[in-house]
């Protein structure tokens, strides 16, 4: 009895469209965060198809709220203001709100390449609903010179993962493009 309720949430979740739904999770980006958004906006998929949540963080609730309102005329997008911190945190509100069965996330500093959520609708076809997790390479776009010390070994260790099939994209030789500030240290 206990599992079985355990698990009810689970099941629900199951019976939400195929549609993906893409989060975006930020604290303090607004001077990157509308590129983001922008990105899934332009998705090579319906309009309308790929529902866009972005869970707000700021310490500044009211001025989130504010930024939030340029979007109140986009019907797939939906944006929360979330009072308690944390990333894990805001996964999970973007995740109870999602309406789709297929969940994305990227990072408020990222773009998503405009075929992701097509592609990450055909490799959930593809294996017939039952893939876990899609994922593939990021590449950064350097807003400032690249540091020295940053050397081809460390690069892997940039990645942030929008969740998407491996197949070319065609923004940046190929592969889906990140932004990173350069600021000399770790």
């Amino acid at each position: 009895m206990r599992i079985a309720s355990r698990l009810r949430p689970y099941c629900a979740l199951l019976n939400r469209p195929a549609s993906p739904s893409a989060i975006i999770c930020t604290y303090n980006r607004y001077d990157l965060l509308p590129e983001a958004i922008e990105s899934l906006i332009e998705e090579e998929i319906p309009v309308g198809s790929l529902e866009i949540i972005v869970v707000d963080n700021s310490a500044d609730q009211a001025g989130a709220a504010r930024f939030g309102q340029r979007y109140s005329g986009l019907s797939n997008l939906t944006y929360l203001v979330e009072p308690k911190p944390g990333l894990s945190n805001a996964r999970n509100i973007g995740t109870a709100a999602a309406l789709g069965r297929i969940v994305a996330f990227l990072d408020d500093d990222a773009r998503a390449c405009p075929s992701s959520a097509k592609e990450l609708l055909d490799a959930h076809a593809a294996f017939e609903g039952r893939a876990g997790i899609v994922g593939g390479p990021i590449v950064p776009r350097w807003t400032n010179e690249k540091p020295a010390w940053m050397d081809k070994p460390l690069l892997g260790y940039l990645s942030s993962i929008w969740v998407r099939s491996y197949v070319s994209c065609p923004l940046e030789n190929g592969l889906p493009v990140a932004t990173f500030r350069s600021t000399g240290h770790l």
